[in-house]
């Protein structure tokens, strides 16, 4: 009988253990996530961030911002997408962006812009999360006259809910 109790106690102290990693683990990744970034060439946006997760240590990011340019004083529309590889509270973030420039008079403009980076991401148990990335920027206009492709650092803040 004791032999019993003893199996049934072990099992259920592994089962136990087993379902409070899953929930840590879902705790540590929180899915949503709201961004104050200094993104591409003097911009800074807001972001709404959803994290959808793949595998234990992979997950896909799709962030949309909205914010302003402050080198031509343009609004900005921006779409992304990255992996995050790691597990815990730090990440490795490589990832694609896509910057959509709107402007209000027709004689201002630059082209739309790509972004491909790779970057550190860390995230507290609490919701902060700060991230910082090198990228480089790829300008899509054919017009002679631009300032061409560059390299650049951005950096965010956020809160993960």
């Amino acid at each position: 009988m004791s032999k019993h109790l003893a199996a049934i106690f072990a099992l259920l102290s592994l089962f136990s253990s087993y379902c409070y990693s899953q929930d840590l683990q879902e705790e540590i990744v929180r899915k949503n996530s709201i961004v104050l970034a200094q993104d591409f060439y003097f911009t800074l946006t807001l972001s709404y961030e959803r994290i959808i997760t793949l595998q234990e240590n992979l997950a896909l990011s799709i962030k949309g911002s909205l914010g302003r340019d402050y080198g031509n004083l343009a609004y900005v529309a921006i779409g992304e997408s990255s992996l995050l590889l790691g597990k815990h509270k730090n990440f490795f973030e490589p990832g694609i962006a896509f910057q959509y420039p709107v402007y209000f008079d027709e004689e201002s403009g630059d082209s739309p812009l790509i972004a491909i980076r790779a970057g550190y991401r860390y995230q507290a148990l609490s919701g902060f999360q700060f991230r910082v990335y090198p990228m480089f920027l790829i300008e899509t206009s054919p017009e002679p006259d631009s300032w061409g492709n560059l390299p650049w650092l951005g950096f965010s803040f956020g809160y993960q809910f």
